[in-house]
């Protein structure tokens, strides 16, 4: 399983990033940086691998949720 931090999903080149994965037959989530709280979602063991793609300005509340899924050991 992999995810996406985005704010927006439905931009043309996440979209593309679903389909390829799609296509593979991988499981792709995309996840809001700003509305994730740690305590409430289980999936941090279930990721394999996190592609970050969030603005400068929502840089704080992406990187924490970064290094939460770095620590459970994805990519």
């Amino acid at each position: 399983d992999a995810v996406i931090l985005t704010r927006e999903p439905s931009l043309y080149s996440n979209q593309r990033f679903l389909q390829s994965a799609q296509a593979r037959h991988l499981k792709l989530d995309f996840i809001d940086p700003v509305q994730t709280v740690e305590a409430s979602t289980g999936i941090w063991l279930q990721v394999d691998a996190v592609i970050p793609r969030y603005m400068p300005r929502w840089q704080p509340h992406g990187d924490r949720l970064l290094r939460s899924f770095q620590a459970a050991g994805a990519y």
